[in-house]
This record gives structure tokens, sequence and C-alpha cells, in this order.
């Protein structure tokens, strides 16, 4: 009895630890005095606009901008009030949906040592080469078959106006840069006459020729950084060699969103416009190389609209050394987004790359992202690591793609890529999909998918419970406050502190962290030892499947199905342990799979079983699908 009571007071005493471990390192960085709040949808405009203007009036808002496509709104507290208590009066009106602080994201900084990008002409670069022949890929050295893909491209061109967009959200682009001049890779508005200071098109932009800035809410998105050129260098590197003396068309087109200023650093709101932005002018792709630990209900809503619309949406995993499982990261732990996809860095030998986050259930696949050359402002080169170096790797990648199967949806394409990846064994343990993207495999399987009717499954948001509120009005909501905001940041953390201090702060926080690693591990054995608990949850479903059982074929009756495995009854004696292949068909009809696993018998029910051998992440993602709506057994 004393015992149980010891390991209850131990247990007790860990989650304070570790709660107040969580609280002195939670970031609550925002803009002063401004939140954004959605209203629901079911109201009428007309009634949005009444009862945001009841709301406004007596809580005592200002409106800063308004996003009504997605019923969204920037607003600004007035007289001083305290921003928690204007947020939790708010939050009483039964006309709101959500509403939180503005809070500000950074871009993934460079994880090279010193975070400086040394910049190179393009003749030293070219110098520098091991080969300089033609349609080579040289800014990294992973055999991804690159060049192999470029072969495959249809030799028709296309109307300039009908190629991918790719949307690089991110610090701007120096869109006069001789590569993406040379090879017209910037995309242009067709609708948009420049400089006649009118809004041509009427989407609120005035001139918005080449894209626009919503850091500074200007017509140009040039990159005051070099963090975004960098990253559009990759994502056109991968559709054309970039290094060539005499630059190929573009097959792609980049649309330079800037919302991170010269600091790196943005808004939600800033972000979630440049993403609607980036839905109504025509992207296909939006490459996002920037992220934050706060969890934010605009941006979700922001990124599942893009979903909506078929968009394609990459994200960075981040630099920090982190499993995102157990320290999320937004908006790469935004997975439950059925196009979003997160990407964590791999190094020349097809390793984890030092710095990179990963996470088995959050993070689908390695690209790319050591040592990583590409284009800088002004016509300049250089080199840089990071997983915002291995998003826009396979943003581009997603761009050949669609250049040839250009009905495929966000979600189609996200299957493709994560079930085609190159299989490595050393990232079983980092990332779901267990691989590196293959270019040359996945464009082969969009090829085939090219008369494929687009289809995605439906996605109903629903909003984390970690969303939070200012925890004061004190220094801790300065974007220039030190604590690391996005990933990547963790070299500034004690930068200007004296090395005795630095060692100190790191002792404190490895104390303080100690207990998260140990929780973590403990409750990955639990998993593991502890058999008797299901793994993955487990639905009814009642439909036919085929077998193929040791050269037999045979129709069964499906009983139960989930991620890991499936139950089922049959009229012919198989045999225990066996390997069998199953062809699996939605409830629907619309859809169906293919997979292998193992026999086992259940005594209890009287009902064979299969366990899944190697499941893609696709397949998996199809089978929760599935289950929405269907009974849990």
């Amino acid at each position: 009895m004393n015992s149980a009571k010891n390991l209850v007071s131990k247990k007790f005493i860990f989650i304070l630890i570790l709660l107040f471990a969580n609280f002195l390192y939670a970031e609550n960085l925002f803009v002063e005095g401004e939140v954004i709040v959605k209203m629901k949808s079911q109201q009428s405009r007309n009634s949005q606009k009444l009862n945001l203007s009841k709301l406004s009036n007596s809580i005592g808002l200002k409106m800063v901008k308004s996003f009504p496509s997605i019923n969204m709104h920037q607003m600004k507290v007035k007289g001083g009030q305290n921003l928690e208590d204007a947020i939790a009066k708010i939050r009483e009106n039964t006309n709101v949906e959500f509403v939180e602080p503005n809070f500000y994201f950074k871009k993934i900084n460079n994880a090279d040592s010193d975070g400086v990008i040394q910049s190179y002409s393009k003749e030293d670069v070219v110098a520098g080469f091991k080969t300089n022949s033609a349609n080579t890929y040289q800014q990294t050295g992973v055999n991804a078959h690159v060049t192999e893909a470029w072969s495959k491209i249809l030799s028709v061109e296309i109307e300039s106006d009908n190629k991918p967009i790719i949307a690089v959200i991110d610090t701007g682009v120096d869109y006069s840069h001789s590569v993406f001049k040379l090879s017209n890779a910037i995309w242009t508005n067709p609708n948009e006459i420049p400089g006649n200071n009118i809004d041509d098109d009427q989407n609120g932009f005035i001139d918005d020729v080449n894209g626009w800035n919503f850091f500074h809410n200007s017509n140009d998105p040039y990159d005051d950084d070099g963090h975004g050129t960098h990253v559009a260098g990759i994502v056109l590197g991968v559709t054309i060699d970039i290094f060539a003396d005499t630059l190929k068309e573009s097959p792609i087109r980049i649309m330079p969103l800037k919302f991170l200023g010269a600091d790196g650093s943005g808004t939600t709101a800033q972000a979630i416009e440049a993403i609607n932005y980036a839905i109504l002018n025509g992207a296909k792709v939006i490459n996002n190389s920037w992220g934050g630990y706060n969890y934010s209900a605009s941006l979700h809503s922001a990124l599942a609209e893009a979903y909506k619309q078929g968009v394609f949406i990459v994200t960075a995993a981040g630099n920090s050394t982190n499993d995102n499982d157990s320290k999320p990261i937004y908006p790469a732990n935004l997975s439950e987004i059925p196009s979003l996809i997160s990407v964590a860095a791999s190094n020349d030998w097809d390793s984890i790359a030092y710095f990179s986050n990963y996470g088995v259930q959050s993070v689908q696949v390695t690209a790319p992202g050591v040592s990583v050359l590409s284009t800088l402002p002004r016509g300049r080169y250089g080199y840089a690591s990071g997983t915002s170096m291995a998003a826009p790797f396979v943003a581009g990648l997603a761009g050949l793609i669609i250049r040839e199967a250009p009905d495929l949806s966000g979600f189609q394409l996200r299957q493709i890529l994560i079930e085609n990846v190159e299989p490595i064994s050393k990232l079983k343990a980092y990332v779901s999909s267990s691989g590196r993207v293959d270019v040359l495999a996945s464009l082969d399987q969009g090829i085939i998918s090219s008369k494929t009717q687009s289809f995605q499954p439906n996605y109903d948001i629903v909003y984390r419970s970690e969303a939070r509120s200012p925890a004061s009005e004190g220094n801790s909501n300065s974007k220039n406050n030190n604590n690391p905001m996005g990933c990547g940041t963790v070299g500034k953390l004690f930068a200007n502190s004296s090395s005795e201090n630095s060692m100190n702060q790191v002792l404190l926080m490895s104390i303080l962290f100690l207990p998260v690693v140990v929780w973590s591990a403990l409750k990955r054995k639990s998993m593991v030892s502890d058999n008797s608990k299901r793994r993955y949850d487990r639905f009814a479903l009642q439909s036919q499947i085929q077998l193929q059982v040791g050269g037999r074929s045979l129709t069964a009756n499906m009983k139960t199905i989930s991620v890991g495995g499936l139950s089922f009854n049959a009229d012919t004696l198989i045999e225990k342990g066996g390997l069998i292949s199953m062809t699996i068909t939605s409830p629907d009809g619309r859809e169906s799979i293919q997979v292998d696993g193992n026999v086992v018998w259940n005594e209890q029910n009287k009902s064979y079983g299969v366990q899944f051998n190697n499941v893609k992440e696709g397949v998996k993602v199809l089978i929760q699908n599935w289950s929405e709506g269907l009974k849990k057994v």
C-alpha cells in the first residue's frame, strides 16, 4: 500500500516538474494589443457584419484588417485594456468561433554554426564544380535522381499562365536575380497592368504584378534578408539546372509573398493574408520555411481553407533537434490537414541532419538539407543548411508533378510523395515514411496518375486545446525577446551571455527538460512492452475483401479495420502466421488499397485477423479517412 502511495506521489511530483518546465519554456510572443477574431460561418455575411460591429462597440475593438473570404478579422483593443481580459470577454460572445492573440512567427534560420551565409559569384561557384556539363544537379551531393527526372518531363511546352504556381511565403524573393529573370520563373499577375496605380483585377491589391509584401503592405516583395531568395532558388533548382550557361525556360512559376521582415519575423495576421492571397491567385503549392511554438487557430483555419481548394502545403520541421511528436512546432505539426507534409533534413549520406527536428508520427519525409547551394540577393549564391532548405526541395518536386498531372489535388500529391520515397533504414526512427523523397520515382507515379480524377477526403477542422492566451503584458510579448520562437534560434538563445551564464542556463534547461526526456522514453517503452493495449483505434466496417493466399484467390467478409490491421471471417482454413496480400475497398466504393500482412487467429472472437506489414503513410491516411463516422469497437 505504501509503495502504491509512493508511486502516486512520485508521479505527482514528476507531473509538477514537467508542468513547471513547460511553463518556463512556453513562449507567448504576440503583437501588443492585437487579436484575431473568427466569426461563426453559419451566419449570413450581413449578420456577421452586424454581430462584429456590436462586438466591437461593446468591448472596445478597432478593426485593423478584415479577411472576409475566411471570416477572420485582425483587431486592436482600445483604451489600454488588458489583452487577456479582452480575449475572455470576446470568447463569451456566442457569435465568435475563436479569438486569439496575433502571434509572431519566424523564419527557420540557417542551421550552420555561425548562422551566416557566405556569398559567391556565379563564376566562383561554377569553378568549384566537379563537372560543368549541362543538365546536372549540383545544389547538393544527394543522389535524389533529379537529372533522371528532367529527362521524363514532357517536351510539350505549356503556356506561361498555365504553369504550376508555387507560392514562397517567406522574407521575399530577389526577383531581379539573373536565375529567375533568364528562366522566366517569377509569377506575373496576368490581370494586373504594371504601374498604373489601379487595382485592375479588383483583388484588393494595387499593382500586385509579381506578388505582394504583406510585411510593409506594398507591391514590392523584394527580399531584404536572403532567406526567401535561397528558398526560391531551391524550388527552381529541382526543375532546371540553375547553373547552366544558358538557362532553360522554367516549367513552374514562383509567387513571391513576403510576410517576414528583415529580422526574420512576421505576424499570424500577415501569414494568413499571404496564404489567402496564394489561394485566391492560383497557387497549387505553398512553401512554409518558418514556424513557431504557439498553436494558432487562425493559421490552422487558413491552411484548412488551402486544403479545401486543393493546395499542397509544404512545411519545414525545424532545426532544434526536437522530437516534434512531443514538442510541436507550427505549422509543421498541423499534419491532420490531409494535404500538409512536414519535411525533415537529411545529409549527403541520407542520415538525419544533426540539427533537424524529427517525429515518427508528425514528420513524414526527409529531403536534402545540408550545405545546399542556392541563390542569394544581388545576383549572388551561397550554401545554407536547414529544414528551410529541405522543404522547398519537396515544393519544387511537387511543381514538376503538377506540370505533368495538373488535376491532382494536394492530398493526392502528398500520397505520391510519401509512397514513393527512397526507403532508408537509418531514417526509420525519425520520419513516418522511413525515407527520403525520390524525384524520379515520384514524377513517374505522377505521370501514371495524370489521367486520375482529382479527389480529396472531407476535412472538418478541430481546433487544438493548447491555444494560449497572453500570459502577461510585460516584455514577453516583444518579438525581440530572446526566447526561441521559431526553430533554428537555439544558437541565438545565449548569444549575448557570458560563457559562465551560458553554461548555467544550459544546465538549467537540461535539468528542466530531463523529465520530458525521461517521460517520453518511458512512454515509448510502455507502448512497446504492453501488448494488451491497442495501439490503434478499431472501427466496424462490414465489406468483402479479396485475399491472395499462397497462390489462391479468396473472398472474405471483413468485420473491423484499423491503421494497424483488420479482422475477417473466411469459410476456408487459412494458415496462422502466413503472409497474405489483400485488396480492400473503401466504404463508398471509390477507392481501393493493397496491403500485405500476417494472419493471426482470435480464439475469443472466432475470427481471423491481419497485422499489416510496412504500411505506407498514404495508405494509413486513407484508412483513417475511411474510418470517419464509423462505429468504434
